[in-house]
């Protein structure tokens, strides 16, 4: 073959990810979008049944002598080289592997449903569409053609809620969401309660067990890498701030540190949700995490429960009844 191994090893990848035809004992056989994991290129299969276990006999044998030993080779192996170049996202399942190819670049997707406000820090968001597509069936709005959490039915709700952690996985480093009745229904949010909402996500707690200091910078840190210079897709929800605003002030916030505002760069693209597909992916998210908040679950799984600290809302403001959830999720490459 032409190619190296490896970049066939990625271009099969995103074939298994993607569904494709292909031809079997003269028949053609149509591989369904499957989410593959490194055992499915190292099995050895004797008698085929599904389609992915027909692809995978129809591969050369050289491949797959060559796969049972660079697949999980450390440092130089196809996995992790593929990691390092930003060609695939490994993440773990129900205790299994699960590889998927990375279509697109890194950006970031603000979107807000209710009282909740996302921030989406996207590395697959491309391949987050695909998986809402092509795996759930969820259509898009025919008024505007873009997905809208408020223009799908009751059943793709559920299969958006039931699947959000494979959703997450596909298409997200990290994602933060705050529940909080600051946002209400005329959404007036003004510039100190946002600034007051990302901060309240990132201080206190000092010496908490589990969230104490240290960990809430280094996740305050994470966060800060993951938007800033990055392109970020902010949906026009507030009537007082707008998106561009927005923007400035989640990097500029996330960049403070030992008192002091780090050099930082944010990157707004001024796109419609009906042309930006982070926004649309992470309106579904957001409608989601919301959904699951109305239902009762909290945290909203597959997030975790991020401790809130209220003194970042005024007194006069927590007096008013308003008060602030917060819920962080990271993959976990396993």
């Amino acid at each position: 073959m032409s190619m190296s191994y490896y970049d066939f090893f990625l271009e099969t990848v995103s074939r298994i990810y993607n569904g494709f035809s292909f031809e079997y004992k003269r028949k053609t056989v149509y591989l369904q979008p499957t989410i593959p994991s490194p055992y499915n290129f190292l099995k050895d299969v004797k008698k085929p049944v599904d389609p992915l276990d027909k692809y995978i006999i129809t591969l050369p044998e050289e491949f797959k002598r060559t796969a049972r030993t660079e697949i999980y080779r450390s440092g130089r192996g196809w996995i992790d080289r593929g990691l390092f170049e930003s060609k695939i996202i490994k993440f773990k399942q129900e205790e299994s592997m699960k590889l998927v190819p990375i279509l697109s670049k890194p950006s970031v997707g603000i979107d807000s449903s209710s009282n909740v406000f996302t921030i989406c820090c996207f590395d697959n968001y491309q391949g987050g569409i695909v998986y809402v597509e092509k795996y759930l069936n969820i259509p898009k709005s025919s008024a505007k053609n873009e997905y809208s959490w408020h223009k799908i039915n009751f059943t793709n709700r559920r299969k958006l809620v039931d699947n959000l952690e494979t959703l997450f996985n596909i298409s997200c480093k990290g994602m933060l969401a705050l529940d909080t009745n600051l946002i209400n229904t005329s959404n007036k949010l003004t510039y100190n309660q946002l600034v007051g909402l990302i901060e309240g996500c990132f201080s206190g707690y000092e010496n908490h067990p589990e969230q104490n200091g240290k960990f809430r910078r280094s996740l305050k840190s994470q966060f800060f890498n993951w938007c800033n210079e990055i392109p970020i897709h902010c949906d026009s929800d507030f009537q007082t701030l707008k998106p561009d605003r927005i923007v400035k002030l989640l990097v500029q916030t996330l960049s403070k540190k030992n008192g002091g505002v780090q050099e930082h760069t944010p990157y707004f693209v001024p796109l419609e949700s009906e042309k930006s597909l982070p926004i649309q992916l992470a309106d579904l998210i957001a409608g989601s995490i919301n959904l699951k908040l109305r239902n009762g679950e909290k945290p909203p799984k597959p997030s975790r429960l991020l401790f809130f600290d209220n003194r970042k809302i005024s007194s006069k403001i927590r007096k008013q009844g308003r008060r602030a959830k917060a819920y962080y999720w990271l993959r976990d490459e396993g």
